[in-house]
C-alpha cells in the first residue's frame, strides 16, 4: 500500500511550500519531526518547523500497489 500527501506549510511573515509525501513512513516520520520542532529536509530545501505557523493536508490518498 502507498500513500500520497501533499502538505502545505505557511511560514512566518507569509509565504509557504507545498510537500509531497509518497511514502506513509516518511509522512509519520515528519509529523514526529515537526512535533519536536526539528528540520524537515525535501531534496535541496530545509524547512525550518519553528517558522512554520500552520500546515494544511491538500491531498491524500492511499492505492494498493501489488
Amino acid at each position: 500500500m502507498s500513500e500520497n500527501v501533499i502538505v502545505r506549510y505557511y511560514f512566518v511573515g507569509g509565504g509557504h511550500l507545498d510537500c509531497e509525501y509518497t511514502d506513509h513512513e516518511m509522512y509519520l516520520i515528519s509529523l514526529q519531526t515537526f512535533i519536536e520542532g526539528g528540520l524537515l529536509i525535501f531534496g535541496n530545501m530545509v524547512v525550518n518547523t519553528k517558522n512554520v505557523t500552520n500546515s494544511q493536508i491538500l491531498k491524500g490518498s492511499v492505492m494498493d500497489i501489488d
